[in-house]
This record gives C-alpha cells, sequence and structure tokens, in this order.
C-alpha cells in the first residue's frame, strides 16, 4: 500500500531526526548508519524536519499578551514568592560543567 509505506517512511523521517537531536554526541555517521542511510540522506531528512518544525511553530507556541502576562506573574508571585515571573520551563536539562580551578564552586 502507497499510503502505508509513505506514513512509514515519514515516522522513520521524525524518529530519525528526534534521535539525532536526543542524542549530542551521535555524529552523522553513526546515526546514518543506525537508520540505514547514507549521510547526505540524513543530512537532508534533519533539514526538512527542522524546517517543518519551525513553520508549524507559530502556530503551537503562543506567548502570553498583557494582560495574560499579569495574571501569570500574580499567579506565580502568590504561589512561590517569586515576583515578575511572566515563564518558566520544565523538564529541560542543562549540562554545566564543573570549574577546572574551583570545582566545589558548582553544587
Amino acid at each position: 500500500n502507497l499510503l502505508a509505506d509513505r506514513q512509514h517512511r515519514r515516522g522513520k523521517k521524525i524518529l530519525t531526526f528526534l534521535w539525532f537531536v536526543g542524542h549530542q554526541s551521535a555524529s552523522y555517521r553513526v546515526v546514518a548508519n543506525m537508520f540505514d542511510m547514507s549521510l547526505t540522506n540524513l543530512f537532508y531528512i534533519l533539514n526538512k524536519v527542522a524546517e517543518f518544525i519551525c513553520k508549524m511553530a507559530p502556530t503551537i507556541i503562543h506567548w502570553p499578551n498583557g494582560e495574560q502576562q499579569n495574571v501569570t506573574v500574580q499567579f506565580f508571585d502568590n504561589k512561590t514568592g517569586f515576583p515578575g515571573v511572566i515563564r518558566c520551563l520544565d523538564g529541560s536539562h542543562i549540562k554545566v560543567d564543573r570549574p577546572h580551578k574551583k570545582p566545589r564552586l558548582l553544587l
């Protein structure tokens, strides 16, 4: 079935993209081999999926207007005691390397 084949290929492209962005230490060659594709095809897929995500972002990500910001600021201030909070992220993991000379500075 042609439609099922297209859906499978589309799914493989998305999974390839997600795997690549989720494994920062993986090289293009490793990912291409893992998903049984050429480097050229991998590069094309990564670019196309990234372009699609950027194109869709404005329809998915909605920034609060002035009144919504005021409601959010009041909510966070009441709940946490942190004044002036408009946005926050949850589930973000940012690697921070310890300073070489004074590693105790990073708890």
